[in-house]
């Protein structure tokens, strides 16, 4: 998985190895944040996380990281 940064405030985690339920997922850092979160399975959405958190400080807090 690779974050990709979309414009200022938009990221994308997109899977590169386009197999079946594959899926991108996608933050709006403003305000509060949104993610849409499309990972069919936890493994890839806990990569998902992990990636969101490093462009989305509030993320890390929710997760307890410091």
């Amino acid at each position: 998985m690779k974050l990709h940064q979309v414009s200022e405030n938009c990221f994308a985690v997109e899977n590169e190895k386009n197999r079946v339920c594959d899926a991108s997922s996608g933050l709006i850092n403003l305000g509060g944040g949104v993610v849409i979160d499309t990972q069919s399975d936890l493994s890839h959405a806990r990569q998902m996380i992990t990636l969101f958190g490093t462009v989305w400080p509030a993320l890390a807090l929710l997760r307890g990281v410091k």
